[in-house]
């Protein structure tokens, strides 16, 4: 329809998206199967799922990936992949457990290497703060991971979209350490900074 009105269409997927469509539909098509890791309600995976063939499945954790099952996996190649910001230590289990499995197995990381160095730089932050403040919407998965990674490792941690959202808490830490997600535009890390001061 777009076209049909004469409108330039710009393709601004990610690349590493991109890549994973295709790996998708190359493979999950022919003698092959193709796994991927990933959060089903999140845009991404439902759109790398709709280049999927008949040989696919989504895999959301390390428990669904306990109960999965593969017949006749010794005559497929399977792939192993991945939502780019899905958790690097989830992959890594999941991984682990498949390569034990599978025989035929072929891995490919497709996490954002951003995504892990913002849960690495977090884990180091959360060393030398009172508390951490993850900003991003509420539906953003790599930021509800950070989040969890916050939580996880820090006395203090809350996951706000804006600055009115900063609990009354945080305005009496000493030290607090900000972080925030891929998507979350400079301007409200920016607001939450300045409401901080």
């Amino acid at each position: 329809m777009l076209e049909s009105k004469k409108c330039k269409i710009i393709d601004a997927t990610c690349p590493r998206v991109k890549a994973s469509q295709k790996i998708v539909e190359r493979y999950s098509n022919d003698a092959d199967y193709v796994v991927l890791t990933g959060d089903k309600n999140h845009g991404e995976v439902i759109g790398i799922a709709g280049y999927a063939g008949k040989n696919f499945s989504l895999i959301q954790d390390y428990k669904e990936a306990e109960g999965f099952v593969l017949d006749d996996s010794d005559s497929k190649n399977i792939i192993l992949l991945s939502q780019t910001t899905y958790s690097p230590k989830e992959f890594l289990r999941i991984e682990q457990l498949f390569k034990k499995r599978y025989k035929n197995l072929a891995v490919m990381n497709t996490i954002c290497p951003a995504t892990n160095e913002r849960q690495t730089a977090l884990l180091e932050l959360c060393k030398n703060v009172d508390g951490v403040l993850v900003v991003g919407g509420k539906n953003s998965a790599n930021t509800k991971r950070l989040y969890q990674t916050a939580a996880a490792n820090c006395k203090y941690a809350a996951h706000i979209q804006t600055a009115a959202e900063i609990p009354e808490l945080f305005l009496k830490l000493k030290k607090i350490g900000i972080t925030a997600g891929a998507s979350t535009p400079d301007l409200i890390i920016e607001s939450v900074e300045n409401a901080l001061l």
